[in-house]
């Protein structure tokens, strides 16, 4: 099977990423994309996939059980203990010193926000 042989065939003509199949790029060229055809029924927000707006709605629903997992650091509460851990990863990483953007300087709590503010900034 070509998975296993990691011939990556299929390259994006906007950042060079390569995908062993046409259906993984396809996949991928959304990211390129600024139409976001998925809209929550229950706010204006919009997004890009349907699974980004199946993800988005659960946030919906039941508000009343979004105490069952509380963040220890600050007034967050979520529906479940794997949102809690993203959120505690991302905004309250211990002990860690703030990774500066080289750039502009920018603190940001973690490396996966760095990455993200420098995707978004530089292209």
């Amino acid at each position: 099977m070509v998975f296993h042989k990691g011939e990556k065939k299929h390259a994006c003509a906007r950042c060079g990423a390569r995908f062993v199949t046409a259906k993984l790029l396809r996949q991928h060229m959304i990211k390129h994309s600024e139409i976001r055809e998925f809209v929550c029924p229950h706010c204006p927000h919009r997004f890009k996939t349907k699974a980004f707006l199946d993800s988005h709605v659960l946030t919906h629903l039941a508000r009343e059980h979004r105490d069952q997992a509380p963040c220890p650091h600050c007034d967050a509460t979520f529906l479940s203990s794997y949102g809690l851990r993203s959120h505690v990863a991302a905004r309250h990483a211990a002990g860690e010193e703030p990774t500066r953007c080289d750039k502009c300087q920018k603190a940001f709590s973690n490396a996966m926000r760095l990455k993200y503010h420098q995707k978004r900034t530089r292209g």
